[in-house]
């Protein structure tokens, strides 16, 4: 794959546009083989994007985390959905410190983590700094850690079967399609959603297929997406070109700049 073409990081960003049409109680009616084109439903990017680009950018240009993603919040308003409450007043207060939170916006930010990292404990410590500073609680830290380190492994060239053991290290993914589309709900908890980006990923046979299952589930489907979604490319390594041009038409052009600055191989991440 040349330097020039699609660019996975946007996993995490497609998985949020497309699943914010599904959020909350709604899913996708149709069964995921029979989705012609997600293009059906208009999305839109939500806070989880502003949140991805932002911890991207301090990665990238080596600012302060915290600040950055503060500043990305008062600079960039959502299409869709908005910050929880009390990250709004963590957001809003620039003195304000870690709260304990162990909701799913330590999983839906941290995907460029993983293109980052040189080294699985690079992985690793850069997820904790951009993950501590707010959602500190062990599952908010959990959460971003093994999904980072999915996304590293997957980059990689780690097998489904090496991610599955991984993720059921952590989590139980003994879940159930047709059950989880008749009852899952909007949950912001990483406990209730994490495993389910996980099974959605898991299941899938391409990111495609992975995406539609998101759709197919609903609840928190723009922050479940961006997290299956953000794996499913770095493994399947190609993301329709459709949902690329679609999303880079809704995205601020500094969000593009910042993503499309990310490095893709692993020879360009260690120069």
């Amino acid at each position: 794959m040349k330097k020039d073409e699609n660019k996975l990081i946007y996993g995490a960003i497609i998985g949020d546009y497309f699943g914010s049409s599904w959020e909350f109680t709604n899913h996708a009616d149709e069964k995921p083989e029979d989705m012609r084109s997600l293009t059906f439903h208009d999305g839109g990017y939500t806070d989880d994007t502003v949140m991805t680009v932002a911890v991207a950018e301090s990665l990238l240009n080596k600012k302060d985390v915290a600040n950055t993603m503060r500043e990305y919040a008062h600079t960039y308003r959502c299409q869709r959905g908005g910050y929880g409450g009390r990250f709004c007043q963590w957001l809003s207060n620039p003195y304000a410190k870690p709260y304990g939170s162990y909701g799913n916006g330590a999983g839906m930010r941290v995907s460029s983590v993983a293109y980052f990292a040189t080294s699985e404990e690079e992985c690793l410590a850069l997820s904790d700094k951009v993950t501590e500073v707010s959602h500190n609680h062990p599952e908010g830290m959990k959460a971003a850690r093994i999904l980072s380190l999915a996304i590293y492994r997957a980059l990689h060239g780690s097998s489904k079967e090496e991610l599955k053991e991984l993720i059921e290290q952590n989590y139980d993914i003994n879940l159930d399609l047709e059950e989880l589309h008749r009852n899952y709900y909007h949950n912001e908890t990483c406990q209730k959603s994490v495993p389910q980006a996980f099974y959605c990923f898991l299941t899938s046979t391409n990111f495609d297929d992975c995406l539609r299952r998101v759709c197919y589930i609903g609840g928190d489907a723009d922050t479940v997406g961006a997290m299956a979604c953000a794996l499913a490319a770095a493994y399947y390594k190609e993301i329709p070109e459709y949902m690329i041009k679609q999303v880079k038409q809704a995205l601020p052009h500094h969000f593009i700049e910042v993503l499309d600055s990310i490095p893709l191989h692993i020879e360009e991440r260690k120069n």
